[in-house]
């Protein structure tokens, strides 16, 4: 046979066995359920990764609310007690009279209360601080039942003239607001601005009148099935009545006690509860400076909204006289505090 018929007779079979399908092996059950296996090992380690991710990020969200509610709580109170006392340009209160309205003095017997139709609460002037321990007593301007009623923890009170003055053109005719000089003031409604004029000894201005009370109450909003509780304050509305709102979700305990100066130095010797003050020293004017209430310490204890089934708190808190707390529950806290000093 020639050459040439040899050749091609292997280029047919090399062509032939080209068109053939190649013969591949399939995975053998073994492999296949170590792949399984394998595969489903790495997704339990995802599904883990994620929960864990998941409950970090709660955690984290958790927390830093708590932060924002506690220090925004503390805030607010702070700054309201700073200025407790402030009359513009006239610290003396005693000076405060000849206008459409006349000053309330607390140590008539209505010292402790809050009527919600009446002005009254508003124009204490005398009191510049107030203060309750552990109950809202006759404050009938905070609720006792319902939404927005207290619940526990003590109630703290303040009285000032807003720091922005007002021009007479601005006043709104229901308001209540104040005008000094540097020895003289009167407290009256807007509409009644061109009545109560003040000798203008130095810089004669109008201030809005501000009053406002904080508690804890009720929101009537819950997380599984536990109510979240609530910084509430009591206001003034438009006409100097009171009226609450609520300002700050997730806060728990407001506890509050007030430094007494008792012997006249200026510095506050001892720290105690509201309820062991006698009614005359809250009224600062025209007292001796002895046994003066010039400070207050306030705490402030933040909650968890939700409480968390991994966590158990077993934390013991001691602050004012809330002694041995222990809550053993599945909520996280936060106790803020401060102490301010009652600079008017």
């Amino acid at each position: 046979m020639s050459d040439w018929v040899v050749d091609m007779n292997n280029r047919m079979l090399q062509a032939k066995m080209m068109r053939q399908p190649s013969r591949q092996a399939g995975l053998t059950l073994i492999e296949m359920m170590t792949a399984i296996l394998i595969g489903s090992v790495l997704l339990a380690g995802m599904a883990q990764v994620f929960v864990a991710s998941r409950h970090s990020y709660k955690l984290s969200e958790s927390l830093g609310y708590q932060q924002v509610s506690g220090r925004l709580a503390l805030f607010a109170i702070t700054e309201d007690l700073r200025r407790a006392g402030y009359w513009g340009g006239n610290a003396d209160v005693t000076s405060f009279f000849g206008g459409s309205i006349t000053p309330v003095t607390p140590d008539t017997g209505n010292y402790d209360s809050c009527p919600t139709g009446s002005n009254a609460w508003a124009i204490m002037l005398q009191q510049r601080v107030f203060g309750m321990n552990g109950k809202s007593a006759n404050f009938s301007c905070i609720p006792s039942s319902g939404d927005n009623a207290y619940t526990q923890g003590d109630v703290v009170i303040a009285r000032f003239a807003d720091p922005d003055t007002v021009a007479d053109a601005d006043l709104e005719d229901n308001r209540l607001y104040i005008k000094t000089s540097l020895f003289e003031g009167r407290l009256f409604q807007g509409s009644d601005v061109g009545a109560n004029t003040v000798t203008p000894k130095g810089p004669v201005n109008n201030h809005a009148l501000q009053a406002r009370g904080y508690y804890i109450g009720r929101t009537g909003e819950v997380c599984d099935g536990v109510e979240i509780p609530s910084l509430f304050a009591v206001s003034l509305k438009d006409d100097g009545t009171p009226r609450v709102q609520d300002l700050v979700s997730g806060v728990e305990d407001l506890q509050v006690q007030f430094g007494l100066d008792t012997n006249g130095d200026g510095v506050p010797n001892q720290y105690v509860n509201a309820d062991t003050i006698p009614a005359a020293q809250w009224n600062w004017a025209g007292i001796s400076a002895a046994n003066t209430v010039i400070s207050v310490r306030v705490w402030v204890l933040a909650r968890a909204e939700c409480p968390d089934p991994t966590y158990t708190n077993e934390t013991v808190y001691n602050y004012a006289d809330r002694v041995n707390y222990k809550p053993a529950d599945h909520f996280r806290r936060q106790l803020y505090s401060t102490t301010i000093s009652l600079r008017n």
